[in-house]
C-alpha cells in the first residue's frame, strides 16, 4: 500500500518510450556479457552514495573535452605507478603544493627551471645559474602538509538515508591521518624568528 511498481511502454510515433519505476530496490544479475549503446545523451542522477568495484581492467577513452568538478575532498591512491602525459599540465593551489619522494626527486626542463618566492627567484638555463639576490646560507626549511589519501568505502556498505548524519571515516583511515599530521612541527620557527627580527 502506498506505492507501486511500474512498466509503462509508448508505442506513439514520435512519442515512444519505455519508462521503468521501482518503488523500492532494483537489482540485476547479469551472468555474461552486458552491452550498453545510447546513441544520444545519457543523464544519471544518485542522490545518495554511488560504489564501483572492477575486479579487472578498466579502459576509458573521452573523444571531446572532460570537466569534472569535485565539491569537497579528492583521494587518490595508486598501489603500482602512475604516468600522465600532456601538452601542458597548469596545477594551481589556494595554500599549498607539497611534492615528496621516497628516494629521488628530478625536475628536467629542456630550456629554463625557475623557483619563485617572496618576491625573489631562482632560474636555470643553459646560460647558467641566476639569483635576484646573493644567496645566503643558513635558515631552515618549510615543512609541508603529508598526502594521506582515503582509501574507498567497502562495497555492501550503507550509509544513512538523506538528512540524517554521514557515515564516519573508518579507524584505520582516522589512526593515519593522526599517524602523518603528529611529524609536522606545531609552529614555524622561521616565521616566528622573522616576527621577532621585526623583518
Amino acid at each position: 500500500g502506498g506505492g507501486y511498481n511500474e512498466l509503462r511502454i509508448e508505442d506513439r510515433q514520435g512519442q515512444e518510450e519505455i519508462a521503468i519505476r521501482a518503488q523500492r530496490d532494483w537489482k540485476e544479475h547479469v551472468l555474461n556479457d552486458q552491452s550498453i549503446q545510447v546513441d544520444n545523451q545519457r543523464s544519471v542522477l544518485v542522490t545518495g552514495l554511488s560504489s564501483h568495484e572492477l575486479q579487472g581492467e578498466e579502459h576509458h577513452l573521452t573523444l571531446g573535452a572532460r570537466k569534472t568538478q569535485v565539491l569537497a575532498d579528492d583521494s587518490l591512491t595508486v598501489v603500482g605507478n602512475q604516468h600522465i602525459s600532456a601538452a601542458n599540465h597548469l596545477v594551481s593551489a589556494a595554500l599549498e603544493v607539497h611534492l615528496a619522494a621516497g628516494q629521488h626527486m628530478i625536475v628536467d626542463a629542456t630550456l629554463s627551471t625557475t623557483i619563485k618566492a617572496g618576491g625573489h627567484w631562482i632560474s636555470i638555463t643553459p646560460a647558467g645559474i641566476f639569483t635576484s639576490v646573493p644567496i645566503l646560507l643558513g635558515g631552515v626549511p618549510m615543512p609541508g602538509m603529508p598526502a594521506v589519501p582515503l582509501p574507498p568505502m567497502p562495497l555492501g556498505k550503507r550509509v544513512a538515508a538523506p538528512g540524517a548524519p554521514s557515515m564516519p571515516v573508518s579507524e584505520v583511515a582516522v589512526e593515519a591521518l593522526r599517524d602523518e599530521f603528529k611529524l609536522l612541527p606545531s609552529r614555524c620557527e622561521a616565521c616566528e624568528a622573522l616576527v621577532e627580527s621585526g623583518q
